[in-house]
């Protein structure tokens, strides 16, 4: 009786277990069918024959949106159908074609969006708006358009789609932080929303960056990434900039599209071509003496001068001052050129402006007017000046000295100047400075202040008087 109650009691076990697995089966079979029912969607016939979900009233937060509804291929996700719904993922079939707006809006429980391959081409505006608990979204390639707000408030995700011409409306990614970015340079995905994210990685053929910029007479050099077999290097304007495997170079300011096709996908990137200069655009050298004109950030310049008589030029842009005269130099980088218009003066400069009104009434004025280079050495014009009525015979025993600044350039020492000059009278003189006479040759009109000035010196008439004043060259 033991062995048979034993038995008895296996035999309910094991009728109890099979029933409550029965149970779970049917419960999970329920489950299933109600995920996919006719019942827990609303929809509405479209004019081709196939239908838009307008609802979903399911208890199932997992969806999976069925290919076709009574025999009718589902291709549209109607405005508002799930607006607010507490569902927590959604599979979309690729017999999808459209998302309306709001779709999904306020979906704050959606986490994930599959959305199958080959169907879906528009998703409409606030399509998924709001959708803060949904981090990433990725879209096929077929996706043609993109509505205003469409991923707006959502606080963060990581987008990516394959799509190359996708239209986009205003403020797609409103008040959403974008931690993300894959797409196809080439695409307008990235002319959108590159500038939202610095994680930006890409499917196919790219470069560093669309936009690039050298000067004329420059190049730099292009890296195509990721591309397979061979590249095509065009530029749609050669007189701007030209480009060979890469490598572009500035042919005159402007703008120019250099465009890398690599397996069919086209990559468009803007070269900027920068305008160069001449450190002078005009200038005056003292003859004989030299300036240099740089073309900064260019290379392969060539330079001419436009009258190598009054002025030359080296290959390195040195400008020699040849005789008085103007010329214009010439800078030449590719199809650009750029100029100097060059005054080549005379190497002489005033020291002091001579005046009737510096007579000194007691005696005699010397005053100096100008100094001029020469080829032995210096020129200076001086003017004395009579304040007698008594005529000066001559002047003896005085020293000159010239200075540039605090340097002495020039001092000579005059043992007699013959002047036989009646009072109230004036007499040019002119005293050269040759030999150990020259202390230091410089540039007249660059050299800082000039100044004369006289020691000693006697001037002769009727009795020996010594010079009463002498006019500085500051004066």
């Amino acid at each position: 009786m033991i062995k048979g109650g034993l038995k008895m009691r296996y035999c309910r076990c094991k009728g109890i277990i099979k029933i409550t697995m029965a149970l779970l089966f049917m419960l999970c079979g329920i489950t299933a069918i109600k995920a996919n029912a006719a019942s827990d969607f609303t929809y509405t016939d479209n004019a081709d024959g196939t239908v838009s979900v307008t609802g979903y009233n399911g208890a199932v937060m997992d969806v999976v949106i069925p290919e076709t509804l009574d025999n009718k291929k589902v291709t549209i996700i109607g405005e508002r159908t799930f607006y607010g719904i507490d569902i927590t993922s959604v599979n979309i079939p690729a017999t999808v074609t459209s998302i309306g707006n709001s779709a999904f809006e306020y979906c704050v429980k959606l986490s994930k969006v599959t959305i199958a391959d080959g169907g879906l081409t528009a998703i409409g505006s606030k399509a998924f708006s709001r959708c803060t608990a949904l981090k990433t979204v990725s879209l096929p390639a077929t996706v043609s358009s993109i509505g205003n707000q469409a991923f707006a408030s959502m606080k963060e995700i990581s987008f990516s789609t394959y799509a190359v011409g996708t239209k986009y409306g205003e403020k797609v990614f409103k008040d959403t932080k974008l931690t993300a970015l894959k797409c196809r340079q080439s695409s307008t995905t990235y002319k959108y929303a590159a500038s939202l994210t610095k994680n930006i990685s890409y499917e196919g053929p790219y470069v560093d960056s669309l936009k690039q910029a050298v000067n004329v007479g420059s190049t730099i050099t292009l890296e195509l990434h990721q591309g397979v077999g061979e590249t095509v290097w065009t530029s749609s304007d050669t007189s701007i900039a030209t480009v060979e495997n890469g490598v572009i170079t500035g042919c005159k300011a402007g703008k120019a599209t250099i465009t890398a096709t690599n397996s069919g996908e086209a990559l468009d990137i803007e070269v900027t071509v920068n305008k160069l200069s001449l450190n002078y655009k005009s200038i005056s050298v003292t003859k004989g003496y030299s300036v240099k004109l740089t073309l900064k950030g260019a290379s392969g310049v060539t330079w001419t001068s436009g009258n190598k008589k009054i002025a030359k030029v080296d290959s390195k842009g040195k400008v020699t001052a040849k005789k008085e005269g103007k010329t214009t130099i010439t800078a030449n980088v590719m199809n650009a050129k750029y100029t100097c218009k060059v005054t080549v003066k005379k190497n002489e400069a005033q020291i002091y402006k001579y005046s009737t009104n510096a007579y000194n009434y007691s005696g005699g004025t010397l005053g100096f007017s100008k100094i001029e280079k020469t080829s032995k050495g210096y020129k200076v014009k001086a003017h004395f000046m009579n304040g007698t009525y008594k005529k000066i015979k001559s002047i003896k025993n005085m020293k000159i000295t010239i200075k540039a600044g605090k340097k002495t350039i020039a001092q000579k020492y005059v043992k007699s100047i013959k002047l036989n000059l009646s009072g109230k009278r004036t007499k040019t003189i002119t005293f050269n400075f040759k030999g150990s006479e020259v202390k230091k040759k410089v540039d007249l009109r660059t050299s800082g202040a000039l100044n004369a000035s006289t020691s000693g010196g006697k001037y002769y008439w009727e009795e020996t008087r010594t010079i009463t004043k002498t006019v500085p060259a500051n004066q």
